[in-house]
C-alpha cells in the first residue's frame, strides 16, 4: 500500500516524465491486483472459519439418553 501510494504522490505531482508515468502505472496496476488476490484469500479463510461445525456423523455421536 506505502507503494502505491508513493506511485500516486508522484504521478499527482507533474514531476515525472510521461514514460515514467506509464512505468509507475503499469506497477501500480500489478500492486492492486496483487493487493486484491490477497485480500480475496484472507476473506475466504475468514468465512471458513467463521463458518458454524457440522454435526458429527450419526455413527460418531455420543449415545442419545433420551432414547431409552
Amino acid at each position: 500500500m506505502a507503494e502505491l501510494e508513493q506511485i500516486v504522490g508522484d504521478m499527482e505531482s507533474g514531476r515525472i516524465s510521461l514514460e515514467e508515468s506509464l512505468e509507475k502505472f503499469e506497477r501500480g496496476s500489478f500492486l492492486i491486483e496483487h493487493c486484491r488476490k490477497v485480500l480475496a484469500t484472507a476473506e475466504q479463510k475468514i468465512e471458513m472459519l467463521s463458518r458454524p461445525l457440522a454435526p458429527a456423523p450419526a455413527e460418531e455421536r455420543p449415545p442419545n439418553d433420551d432414547a431409552r
